[in-house]
């Protein structure tokens, strides 16, 4: 009899089971239970999926043999993409090898880099024969015929490769959404790129605005265009979200001041990029070595004090500092070394919604911010130099002996110093109590609008390279890459309204590595355990269930 009653409630259990799992298909749930609610979605991206209406699909280029460090990016990936499917169906994921077939995998690569799908190669330092693996970290968003690519792998200067995992895992849902952004977006915003006043080339912020393309619609600006009609050229400009000056060096115009007080107190943004001092870089690094730092013109001190903001005439030394290259010897002998460049700090933006997930900022001889408090007006400090600064004060001459002279790190005591700021609420016009330098144009005396400040006129050029110009942030001289084209991408949101975006950065997820070191320490430990634990365990099952059986039958 209890033969027949062990069988009957066996049966009824699977019966049981068949009837709870064929209950629980019939609907989804999910339930996250990690500390940092990694798989769940933000508020931001399911309020943005729901809007998508129309089938997209998403081809991700992280199938096949990745190494090891890289096969975490991709279970996260697809962790992600069943997440996000979930929330809307029309989004359809395929992870790929883009290897798999591919007869010749050179030419592939030719193609990708055509495309502007950089590979990346990983080397195995463990492998005694120091083996490459080649894999595309890329994303690309299909839609109505048309095709948005997102990179996967994020960057910083000095990363390790669990670094550069953990900070690219942290960005996935971004990556994500900034790819959908761009699909959804309809360009409706416009930017203005100041091209009058001496400032920086096209080619050398080239690479900059083309990644600001797929976003909003840009236009070059000259204030000069309309001398003889000055209201035109207001009227025009009042048509831009945001103006970007970078690096301009000639003064306005009384006139010229007018129209740029005028837009920002109808509210008009801006993003002004400019030196407080003048040095020939030309004189420094292609002929004698040195060169005079000097105050250059005051362009934007009337707009910028009554904001509360003053942009010293000095030069900010860092111990924590950019290298530079320099070529030591005579002839055969010459041989190039870095050495750590005091005048090129390496500063963190703020951890806020602007400066959230990017790495280092190389700034190049910029000058400190000084901050004054003005009703209505709120700073927020972007950018501040380490604890271990001191400013210099100009006139001076600046050598690149000072680079290979020892420096007294005790000396470098006077930081952190401000070196970019947002300033934000109500402006008032320079111009609320002056006659109009331009008649016929009803003056407004305040209004809302946002302006960042960064002490760098330099801070958006690309180095070139045959006349090309590189991806913003790389030292062709170092190999060294930073965050300055991150970084300014994420004011240029924040100036034009798209918060959202910026907030699924401040996501944080913490995950956990195996230590190489300790790996190996233990490696005949994990060995073992990992062949006799399971037959212990098994032995144990075994004993248990033999005497099980002996009882009962």
């Amino acid at each position: 009899m209890k033969g027949k009653a062990y069988f009957f409630n066996l049966i009824m259990l699977v019966f049981a089971l068949v009837v709870v799992q064929w209950g629980l298909s019939s609907f989804a749930f999910r339930i996250d239970l990690t500390a940092d609610q990694r798989f769940t979605l933000s508020p931001q991206t399911k309020a943005t999926l729901e809007k998508v209406k129309s089938p997209i699909e998403v081809d991700v280029l992280l199938g096949g043999d990745l190494p090891p460090t890289y096969r975490r990016l991709r279970t996260e990936m697809e962790q992600l993409s069943r997440s996000i499917h979930a929330e809307n169906d029309f989004i359809h994921f395929n992870i790929v090898d883009p290897f798999a077939e591919e007869e010749d995998p050179s030419a592939l690569v030719e193609q990708l880099y055509a495309m502007g799908l950089t590979p990346e190669i990983e080397v195995d330092e463990n492998d005694p024969a120091r083996s490459q693996s080649l894999f595309v970290p890329w994303m690309i968003l299909n839609q109505n015929k048309q095709s948005v690519k997102v990179s996967l792998l994020k960057k910083n200067l000095g990363d390790l490769p669990e670094e550069r995992v953990q900070q690219s895992i942290q960005n996935l849902e971004y990556s994500f959404m900034e790819g959908l952004f761009q699909l959804q977006q309809d360009k409706d915003k416009s930017i203005a790129v100041m091209g009058s006043h001496d400032g920086s080339s096209d080619i050398e912020i080239s690479n900059f605005l083309q990644g600001l393309l797929p976003f909003y619609r840009l236009a070059k600006f000259d204030l000069k265009a309309f001398p003889d009609a000055p209201e035109k050229t207001l009227e025009n400009l009042q048509r831009f979200d945001l103006v970007f000056w970078s690096n301009p060096k000639e003064e306005l115009t009384e006139e010229e001041k007018f129209i740029f007080d005028q837009y920002t107190v109808n509210g008009g943004n801006s993003l002004l990029l400019f030196d407080a001092v003048t040095l020939s870089k030309d004189s420094l690094f292609n002929f004698g070595g040195k060169a005079v730092a000097y105050p250059a013109k005051d362009l934007f001190a009337e707009f910028l004090f009554p904001a509360g903001l003053r942009v010293s005439t000095d030069l900010l030394t860092d111990l924590y500092a950019a290298p530079i290259v320099l070529a030591q010897g005579d002839r055969q002998d010459t041989q190039y070394r870095p050495f750590p460049w005091s005048y090129y700090p390496l500063p963190e933006a703020e951890n806020g919604l602007i400066g959230a997930g990017t790495g280092p900022l190389q700034f190049r001889f910029a000058s400190t911010i000084d901050t004054l408090y003005r009703k209505g007006l709120t700073k927020t400090v972007l950018v501040q130099s380490s604890n271990r600064s001191k400013v210099k004060k100009t006139p001076r001459l600046v050598s690149l002996e000072e680079a290979t002279t020892p420096v007294k790190p005790s000396t470098f005591s006077e930081g952190p110093f401000v070196l970019g700021v947002m300033v934000e609420g109500e402006f008032q016009s320079r111009y609320k109590n002056r006659i109009s330098p331009i008649k016929g144009i009803e003056k407004q005396k305040q209004g809302k609008a946002k302006m960042i400040v960064i002490s760098d006129g330099n801070f958006a050029e690309s180095q070139l390279d045959k006349g090309q110009p590189l991806e913003l942030g790389y030292d062709k001289w170092t190999n060294n890459f930073y965050s300055n084209k991150s970084f300014l991408t994420q004011c240029v949101h924040y100036l034009m309204g798209n918060d959202d975006l910026l907030a699924l950065k401040q996501k944080e997820i913490r995950l956990a590595f195996l230590d190489p070191q300790r790996l190996i320490e233990k490696a005949n430990t994990i060995r073992y355990s990992a062949v006799c634990i399971p037959l212990v365990l098994l032995i144990g099952l075994a004993g248990a269930f033999h005497r099980y059986r002996k009882k009962y039958f």
